[in-house]
């Protein structure tokens, strides 16, 4: 097991570039897994491999994080014209029902 930490923190050393590859994150992944089942908290084992614990978990996970240029899913849909005006934020958070002077003041406060 220790084996591993020690491949990893010889990569991570000698990589080029700020990201991780594959590989490198494979072995992480893989002394994480074994680390745990020994007992061993995420916070022992990202500081054991020179990581975050953020960025462990997100390797466990598999969840790639989208960066500049990333692409989402746009869906239309046909909807009937709304009687009131409604705020959607770049969030996607959507405000409805309240008139115009009142949808200035949330997006006043929201600065």
């Amino acid at each position: 097991m220790e084996e591993l930490a020690r491949r990893f923190r010889r990569g991570a050393e000698q990589r080029g570039g700020l990201r991780y590859s594959p590989e490198l994150r494979q072995l992480a992944v893989e002394y994480a897994t074994q680390a745990s089942a020994q007992g061993a908290s995420r916070w022992e084992i990202a500081e054991s491999l020179g990581l975050s614990e953020a960025t462990l978990v997100r390797w466990q996970q598999g969840i790639r994080v989208a960066g500049p240029g990333a692409l989402h899913e746009v869906v239309v849909v046909e909807r009937a014209p709304a009687s009131a005006p409604v705020l959607v934020l770049p969030s996607g958070v959507r405000v409805e029902g309240l008139s115009v002077p009142d949808l200035v003041m949330v997006l006043e406060a929201l600065g």
